[in-house]
């Protein structure tokens, strides 16, 4: 045999012998198992609102370990991330989750070999919610995951299976929202209580994280002593600032088939010929209702306040009499501004039936003159001179008279019929 031949057959049982010892079933020919995914919601019905938690698991059924996972999940765009985003992750790597996005991603995750006849996994841990009802179903598709053998011997990895998993998010009613002021018309200066009412008409599930804020309308602000008063709004909490013109309630919890309540004190120092109204918008939006589970006010709330400069007032005393007696008739004339007014005058016609009496009447309007013809239904009193004004306060002008009904003197009752007798 000659010596190169022999040569060659040595070099070959050398590389035999080299390849016996580094081989590696990660390089070999024999099958491997593409890694697995799968994703699950703790709780599959949910109010809106309500958070649950989605787990991601990644499965390895190989006996070696894999590196760099990665995939890319993008939920419905009715589900959301909530903080805090990430609950737990045994995957390593990189976790990109944004709260109020419906994307999140992993990268450089890692997961070790499968070592007993359960394949070896990682999980990702996140919280998500959603306040739009319906059934929303998230997936990740098949060939989304990726990853490698920890030797970079095998190409790239892939999920053959896509994972899916379904969120029901239950109907919950809108709320309605109303609002009134008492009293509805106020002289300048004085204050009228405000009091906004939320009514939830869920009859299963309360409200919570509820708000609003209610902007006045220019020319009416919060009173110099608001007095703020919530009732059943459970931890919640009002702003609401003295001369500011903004009610903000906060993190209110409204019991389902309740209502929350707040009140305050507002005031005008302007005196205007239409009513001041004051409208909380339909949400959504800037000002309307809003609450954790997504629902809002479907219609405006609004309310008038009216604004007078002079104040009237009339009264009876006493305001029951028998036919001919006497009854006090005093009107009031009331200047709420720091601003004495002078030719004010007031004309006053009774109803049908009544009459000036003899005893007429008086006023204390200063340099006021007052005309009450005796047996007429018609007084004019013009007042010449400035009554009393807020900027030095005194009693209110006042114009009292007298009047009486008359009837006739020989009047009687007509006669009572009676039963006939039987006989």
């Amino acid at each position: 045999m000659r010596p190169s031949f022999r040569m060659n057959i040595a070099l070959m049982i050398l590389v035999i012998i080299v390849a016996a010892f580094t081989w590696n079933p990660a390089h070999a020919d024999d099958p491997y198992t593409q890694p697995a995914i799968n994703k699950t919601f703790s709780d599959i019905v949910i109010v809106p609102g309500v958070t649950t938690q989605l787990t991601v698991k990644v499965f390895n059924e190989n006996p070696f370990g894999l590196v760099d996972i990665a995939y890319t999940d993008v939920m419905p765009p009715n589900i959301k991330i909530v903080n805090p985003a990430v609950v737990s992750n045994s995957c390593g790597g990189t976790v990109t989750a944004v709260p109020g996005t419906n994307t999140f991603s992993i990268s450089g995750g890692s997961i070790s070999a499968k070592t007993t006849s359960v394949p070896a996994e990682c999980s990702l841990v996140l919280n998500v919610t959603s306040t739009v009802a319906g059934t929303h179903i998230n997936t990740i598709h098949a060939g989304d995951l990726s990853a490698r053998d920890a030797d970079r011997a095998l190409p790239v990895l892939h999920n053959e299976y896509p994972a899916s998993a379904t969120l029901q998010v239950l109907v919950v009613q809108p709320p309605s929202l109303s609002k009134i002021f008492n009293p509805t018309t106020i002289f300048v200066g004085e204050v009228s209580r405000l009091t906004i009412t939320i009514r939830n008409n869920d009859l299963l599930n309360d409200l919570h994280e509820t708000t609003f804020t209610d902007t006045l309308p220019a020319g009416v602000v919060l009173a110099p002593t608001v007095n703020p008063v919530l009732t059943g709004c459970g931890a919640g909490t009002v702003t609401a600032v003295s001369g500011t013109n903004t009610i903000t309630l906060n993190n209110a919890t409204v019991a389902r088939n309740s209502t929350c309540t707040v009140a305050v004190n507002v005031t005008s120092s302007t005196q205007s010929d239409t009513p001041y109204v004051n409208t909380i918008p339909a949400g959504p939006g800037s000002g309307a209702i809003s609450t954790r589970e997504g629902v809002t006010n479907a219609t405006a709330a609004s309310a008038s306040l009216y604004v007078q400069n002079v104040g009237i007032a009339k009264s009876f005393s006493p305001t029951s009499i028998v036919a001919g007696a006497t009854s006090t008739l005093t009107i009031t004339l009331r200047n709420p501004t720091g601003t004495a007014y002078t030719g004010a005058s007031i004309s006053d016609t009774l109803p049908a039936g009544l009459i000036i009496a003899p005893a007429g009447g008086s006023t204390t309007c200063a340099g006021g003159t007052m005309t009450t013809p005796m047996g007429l239904t018609t007084r004019w009193v013009p007042m010449k001179e400035p009554f009393a004004s807020l900027a030095a306060p005194s009693p209110p002008a006042l114009l009292r008279q007298h009047l009486t009904v008359p009837v006739p003197s020989r009047w009687r009752s007509p006669p009572c019929p009676m039963p006939r007798q039987r006989p």
